[in-house]
C-alpha cells in the first residue's frame, strides 16, 4: 500500500515523497496535503517541489517566493535535473513561472541567465525591461544567439545587436538555422539596404528559412546591391 502524505507527515517523508522513483509514495497532492509550516522557507522542499510538479510553486509562502537567492538556487536545480520536456524543458513551465514570479524575481539578470542557458527562445516569455536593455541584449550576444524577434523595435534596428546577432547566426549548424529566421527578416526598411546585411541573408539564403513573402524586400534592395560588385560575385 502506497504512503499518502497528510499535514502530521515529517519533513523527512515530504523529502522522501518527493524525491520518491519507486512507487512508494503516492506523488499526487505531496505539497498541498503536507504541513503547510514546511512551506515557509524551506529551499530544499521547495526546490524537490519545483521538479516534482511546477504549480507546487503555488502552495508556497511569500517569504520564500520573494527570496532571489531561493528560486536562483532551484531553478538551477531544475535546470541540472530536468529531464526532456519536464522541468525547464517545458516552455509552458517557464510561462508558467514567469506569470506568477513576483515583480522582483520576474526582473531578476541572474535568474534570466540560468533560464536563457536552458533555451535561448526563452527570452520571449521575459518581461519587456529584457527586451528593451541594451546593455544586457549586448552582453547576451557575446557568447549566445539570440533571435532579435524577440527585442522591441529600438533593439531591433540598433546596428551593433545587428552585426553581433548576424554573426551569432552565421556561426549555428545548419539545423539550427531552419529554425531561426535569419535577423534580416526582422529589421526596418532602411537597415534592409545595408549592404553587409544582405550579404550576409544572400550567402545563407539555402539554409534560412526564406519564403517568397521576403522576395519582394530583396527586389527592393537591388539598387543596393548592384552598388557593391562583392555581393553580385557572391
Amino acid at each position: 500500500k502506497k504512503i499518502k502524505i497528510d499535514e502530521y507527515s515529517s519533513r523527512y517523508e515530504v523529502l522522501a515523497a518527493l524525491k520518491d522513483n519507486s512507487k512508494k509514495y503516492h506523488k499526487k497532492n505531496i505539497i498541498k496535503n503536507c504541513n503547510k509550516d514546511l512551506l515557509q522557507d524551506d529551499e530544499e522542499i521547495f526546490s524537490e517541489a519545483l521538479l516534482n510538479d511546477i504549480k507546487n510553486f503555488l502552495f508556497f509562502g511569500d517569504k520564500i517566493k520573494s527570496n532571489e537567492n531561493v528560486i536562483l538556487n532551484a531553478i538551477k536545480v531544475m535546470k541540472e535535473r530536468s529531464a526532456y520536456n519536464e522541468g525547464l524543458k517545458n516552455e509552458n513551465n517557464v510561462k508558467f513561472l514567469y506569470s506568477h514570479f513576483a515583480a522582483e524575481i520576474a526582473n531578476s539578470y541572474k535568474i534570466a541567465r540560468v533560464i536563457l542557458e536552458v533555451d535561448h527562445t526563452y527570452y520571449q516569455y521575459l518581461p519587456e525591461r529584457f527586451k528593451n536593455d541594451t546593455r544586457f541584449v549586448k552582453q547576451y550576444l557575446k557568447s549566445q544567439f539570440i533571435s532579435i524577434e524577440y527585442l522591441n523595435g529600438r533593439l531591433q534596428n540598433d546596428k551593433k545587436i545587428i552585426s553581433a546577432a548576424i554573426d551569432k547566426w552565421e556561426n549555428l549548424e545548419n539545423n539550427e538555422k531552419r529554425q531561426f529566421l535569419h535577423p534580416f527578416h526582422f529589421l526596418d526598411e532602411e537597415n534592409k539596404k545595408n549592404i553587409e546585411y544582405i550579404k550576409s541573408y544572400l550567402k545563407e539564403m539555402k539554409v534560412s528559412c526564406y519564403t517568397n513573402e521576403y522576395q519582394e524586400t530583396i527586389t527592393n534592395s537591388i539598387k543596393e546591391i548592384k552598388k557593391d560588385r562583392n555581393i553580385v560575385k557572391e
